[in-house]
């Protein structure tokens, strides 16, 4: 056991991320109770092979991703929320001495705000308000368009580990045959309010709901730790709770899992949904709207292929990737 708990806690140490008690357990590649970890965690303390701390995850708390999403305030509750946070754990090379510039940056924030200064003067990625202002007209504008059924936020962003060089990745499930027209326009939305890219968003993962499945080459514990992280912002008709039915290849990969996601999300599935899992094909005598996305898929597509970036294309999902992390992780045996 000793040895899944080092896997775990390098694995988020790799996108420096240092897990609560609750993250550990529900990433632990094996099955355990959580009395059991809580006295596995104990021991490998006291022998000083990991360590525990709740200043190790302060800094996390004025991540721009706060900012970006409009959770800073000068009201803002902080030290209260400060006070509550779990504990963090991480092995000793990974502590808060290797921690980044940045997260240094946002830990002296904190420490100005507890003595009642104002934190954004500290650093100009704590004061990005025209930024955060069009980011956030744009999130709340996903949810108008009505071939968009779900957008979550993944990466680094969604587990509050937000660099203010990197941008904030979406993932976008739409309606079946809307795949391409959906990302015509929401590409568009983002060019004109200026956040395409850069330290905006980036729309790198369509899916529609024709088929949710992950292929089979990519159902690995890199894509497990990104379906079971991600911050749904757009959930109709419960669409996170069906994309995790329609991928339950992941509760082999994480056990625990099964005790973590609550009874409610469980079981939503409508009988439309559990036939397109399996869907992947377009039909000969294809109606207007799949008419209508083969025509913006042919806008798109040949721009896709002249930019230097890796993709995946199937009937129903687009991947696009400029770092293949799963890649990474299997150098540093850390992807499975």
């Amino acid at each position: 056991m000793r040895k899944h708990l080092s896997l775990v806690l390098e694995y988020f140490a790799f996108f420096s991320y240092v897990p609560s008690f609750s993250e550990i357990y529900t990433f632990f590649p094996k099955k355990i109770t959580k009395k059991d970890l809580k006295e596995l965690l104990i021991r490998e303390i006291k022998g000083k092979t990991i360590v525990k701390s709740q200043r190790l995850q302060d800094y996390k708390l004025f991540s721009l991703f706060h900012c970006s999403t409009n959770h800073y305030s000068p009201s803002t509750p902080l030290r209260a929320s400060i006070s509550s946070n779990p504990s963090r754990y991480t092995l000793p090379q990974y502590s808060i001495t290797a921690l980044s510039r940045h997260s240094r940056v946002v830990q002296r924030a904190i420490d100005l705000w507890s003595k009642g200064g104002n934190p954004r003067r500290l650093d100009p990625c704590l004061r990005r308000d025209d930024n955060t202002k069009r980011i956030q007209i744009y999130m709340n504008s996903l949810r108008l368009f009505p071939f968009i059924r779900f957008v979550g936020i993944t990466g680094a962003t969604a587990m509050n580990g937000y660099s203010p060089f990197d941008d904030i990745d979406l993932f976008i499930i739409t309606r079946k045959s809307a795949l391409w027209t959906a990302r015509f326009f929401v590409v568009v939305l983002a060019k004109l309010l200026g956040i395409y890219g850069g330290v905006g968003v980036c729309l790198n993962l369509f899916f529609d709901e024709g088929n949710m499945t992950i292929p089979l080459v990519k159902q690995n514990s890199y894509i497990a730790h990104e379906l079971l992280q991600m911050k749904p912002i757009v959930d109709k008709e419960n669409m996170y709770s069906a994309l995790l039915e329609a991928n339950a290849w992941i509760f082999t990969i994480f056990p625990n899992i099964r005790s973590v996601i609550p009874a409610s999300s469980k079981g939503r599935l409508t009988s439309g949904q559990k036939a397109g899992i399996q869907d992947d094909w377009i039909p000969a005598s294809a109606g207007m709207t799949q008419k209508i996305d083969l025509f913006f898929k042919s806008l798109q597509l040949p721009i896709i292929k002249k930019n230097k970036t890796g993709f995946r294309i199937t009937n129903h999902q687009l991947w696009l990737f400029r770092h293949d992390f799963e890649e990474k992780l299997k150098r540093k045996d850390l992807g499975r």
